[in-house]
């Protein structure tokens, strides 16, 4: 469900900062897409809701490239 929230919620960022003229409201939105981009870059340990199969299988597709074979 998180990640559900996190990916519509950089959607909605992105698509208000591309309509958005007024510059106080696009810095506000930069601000919180800025901090919606930065939850990507968190570690594992960030993240202590998840299990440790959890994180192994979130760090493996991390690394993989959609309609290529793993190696």
């Amino acid at each position: 469900m998180d990640s559900f929230v996190h990916r519509e919620n950089l959607k909605l960022y992105r698509k208000l900062l591309a309509e958005t003229t007024d510059e106080q409201k696009r810095q506000t939105l930069l601000k919180l897409l800025a901090d919606e981009e930065a939850r990507d870059a968190q570690p594992a340990e960030a993240t202590p809701h998840l299990s440790e199969a959890q994180r192994s299988v979130a760090a493996g597709a991390a690394g993989s490239v959609p309609g290529q074979p793993q190696k």
